[in-house]
């Protein structure tokens, strides 16, 4: 059964190409050498028809799908024998692919204690570069680890980390198109749910929910963005039993962030009500909207048909539904 559900969940349904058919989807096809796969795994995809499927089968593997729909087969990009978890991957617009997963630093045990952060980047039409470690994680399958690329081949890898005094904090390192990624840089506290977005001048967002000490039953939507050079201080987004955090990039360097509000409910059972704000370019956050009109967080939700959030419902109109937070029409 494992292995047939994995063919199935391995199965990637490819947009066809060509303004004719933009609307149909192909046949699913069972990613090569993933059969007897597990969850998790990733997908990514780029402009050009470029993707890549990571999962773990015996260490990370890697399946990567030329332009022309072709598929490879998986190739595995991890090393040794040591214990893996949770890959993550990006593919960026010269079709180069990088792939992040946690690591064990123990042989033939137990994945306890620290865990190591890795790294393998694939260059376009290349084979794989040998895997680095980027980082550390006292989390292993909930280390989080985030990836993002974008078309020039910036790239932003986030993840729940750890202090010089082996405590939770949260993580984030930078690579520069077409070069190695650099020391970790604290985000300034701890947190999950975590969420990382990089714009095309290699402006990076990341978003979370954070605990509020000392009771840490209070939850706050935090956002922090690098510039140039270095990570802003984080900022508080939603405040007030809220979590979850999407993060989508809009026109004009502009960015939507998407929440649970009124949360209820510990871990993947919590539920809330949609919410929605926009950033600005100058970091001015827009006033929220509630886009959902019921407490699992489904509902209604209004946007513009140019690309804004929060557009007027006209009367009588739906103007969308279901449990998606964003109802994303940028173009």
């Amino acid at each position: 059964m494992k292995g047939a559900l994995a063919v199935v969940a391995l199965g990637v349904a490819a947009a066809a190409a060509g303004p004719a058919q933009a609307r149909q989807w192909s046949s699913p096809a069972a990613v090569p050498g993933s059969f007897g796969t597990g969850y998790p795994y990733d997908v990514a995809v780029a402009a050009d028809g470029t993707a890549a499927v990571a999962f773990v089968r015996d260490g990370v593997r890697v399946a990567n799908r030329l332009p022309d729909g072709r598929w490879g087969r998986a190739v595995k990009v991890s090393t040794g024998s040591h214990a893996v978890a949770s890959p993550d991957v990006a593919v960026d617009g010269a079709g180069e692919v990088l792939v992040a997963w946690t690591q064990s630093r123990v042989t033939g045990g137990a994945p306890v204690g620290r865990n190591s952060v890795r790294v393998a980047i694939r260059a376009a039409n290349t084979r794989w570069g040998a895997p680095r470690t980027v980082g550390a994680s006292e989390h292993f399958i909930d280390a989080e680890l985030r990836l993002a690329t974008n078309r020039r081949g910036d790239a932003v890898l986030a993840w729940r980390g750890v202090s010089a005094r082996g405590h939770d904090l949260l993580q984030a390192a930078f690579r520069p198109a077409r070069r190695r990624f650099g020391d970790p840089h604290p985000l300034g506290e701890a947190g999950f749910d975590l969420q990382v977005a990089i714009a095309g001048r290699g402006v990076a967002y990341a978003a979370w929910t954070h605990l509020s000490p000392p009771s840490f039953l209070k939850s706050s939507v935090r956002l922090a963005a690098r510039g140039r050079r270095t990570w802003s201080r984080p900022a508080t987004v939603a405040a007030g039993d809220a979590g979850g955090p999407q993060l989508a990039l809009a026109p004009q360097r502009h960015v939507l962030i998407a929440w649970r509000e009124a949360e209820q409910g510990i871990g993947a059972t919590r539920t809330g009500l949609a919410a929605v704000t926009e950033r600005s370019a100058d970091g001015r956050l827009a006033p929220p909207r509630v886009l959902a009109d019921n407490e699992t967080g489904c509902g209604r939700a209004p946007w513009r048909a140019a690309g804004g959030v929060g557009g007027r419902r006209r009367p009588g109109r739906r103007a969308g539904s279901g449990c998606a937070l964003l109802g994303r029409r940028l173009g």
